[in-house]
């Protein structure tokens, strides 16, 4: 996830006149509000006629880097309601205390970037909204600003649909946030550095979820993984991959309990595999019936032993067809009569 950058107007946009007075001298700024008009005015003589403590408003004033400032006065500071328009054509319109954008204002950028908001020492600081344009993108900020960069809790949202509400430091998602993609899934959970880092929970438009540990956008740490389709694995992962020990869960009663790498498993497990007597057509509830336990060595998803991996599928075998017997069976029946218990022999399958 890119970093949110912040609306710092800085001098890359200035005109060469600009870039001229300041190489002579003139002190550099951070913004377009406080550039080299700000020593101008200091160095311009004062007025005689007019009071500091006095607001007026005055002829538009062409500075010596071409802005031009339209409004309220207070001796020889921009000080009240006033509108600043730069050669390349960013404007600043708003209010003004001793020559700094100070209170609420709207800056516009002259690449399309848009600023309402409070403003403190001509820096957008407080509460604003910024929207920024980079190429077929719009970007829309609401939230706390200092200095120029988004700092604080805020919404962010996105051209397409991606929205997310949380915590900005110093420009960069961190702490704890909802991330919330066009297609409805959600990361609800803490963030570092402009990236899902943590702790969080994770649910997916078709409903799968994910809570557990994060690491740069990927399943890192402890967790459990739950699928649209009832199977569930609780373990851990490493980049996105299970690893370690970790008990995967199928609906059907199968299971798996040992070692895993590179999410397959791997090492010493146990596997189980459930068969349930689901009674006879009008269901009475079911019960347990074949159960089938695995152990030994795995090798990246099958079983290492020859002979674990012939039983299981002889077992395999046996249970499709102990299925398929009991069905029959029950469809032989007539309705009303008690249905066939399975033998101790059905049930045995060593």
């Amino acid at each position: 996830m890119r970093r949110s950058p912040s609306l710092t107007l800085t001098k890359e946009g200035r005109s060469r006149s600009a870039e001229s007075a300041s190489s002579q001298g003139a002190a550099k700024s951070l913004t377009y509000i406080d550039q080299d008009e700000h020593a101008e005015l200091s160095a311009k003589s004062r007025d005689a006629r007019t009071s500091a403590h006095t607001l007026e408003a005055r002829a538009p004033y062409v500075f010596k880097t071409g802005a031009v400032y339209t409004g309220q006065w207070s001796g020889d500071a921009r000080h009240g309601f006033g509108t600043q328009c730069w050669p390349n054509g960013t404007v600043y319109e708003g209010e003004w205390r001793h020559n700094n954008a100070d209170g609420r204002g709207r800056l516009a950028h002259s690449k399309g970037d848009v600023y309402v908001g409070e403003m403190a020492g001509s820096c957008c600081h407080g509460l604003g909204v910024c929207h920024r344009i980079d190429g077929s993108d719009i970007n829309i900020y609401r939230g706390e600003w200092r200095d120029d960069v988004r700092h604080g809790v805020a919404v962010e949202t996105e051209k397409d649909g991606t929205c997310f509400e949380g915590t900005f430091d110093d420009g960069t998602k961190e702490d704890y946030g909802c991330f919330r993609w066009p297609d409805g899934s959600e990361y609800y959970g803490t963030w570092e550095r402009n990236s899902i880092n943590g702790l969080g929970k994770y649910v997916g438009c078709d409903g799968r979820t994910f809570q557990g540990g994060w690491s740069h956008c990927m399943l890192h740490g402890p967790g459990e993984y739950k699928w649209p389709d009832g199977r569930s694995y609780r373990g851990q992962y490493e980049l996105d991959k299970k690893v370690g020990f970790g008990i995967i869960l199928w609906p059907d009663g199968q299971s798996y309990e040992g070692e895993w790498l590179e999410g397959k498993q791997h090492g010493r497990g146990v596997a189980l595999d459930l068969a349930l007597d689901q009674g006879n057509q009008e269901g009475d509830g079911g019960r347990p019936g074949l159960v089938r336990r695995s152990e030994g060595g795995w090798v990246m998803g099958q079983p290492a032993n020859r002979a674990i991996r012939a039983s299981i599928d002889d077992d395999t075998a046996k249970l499709k067809k102990s299925r398929s017997q009991c069905r029959a069976d029950r469809l032989k029946q007539p309705r009303g009569t008690k249905k066939k218990k399975l033998s101790d022999s059905d049930s045995d399958l060593s």
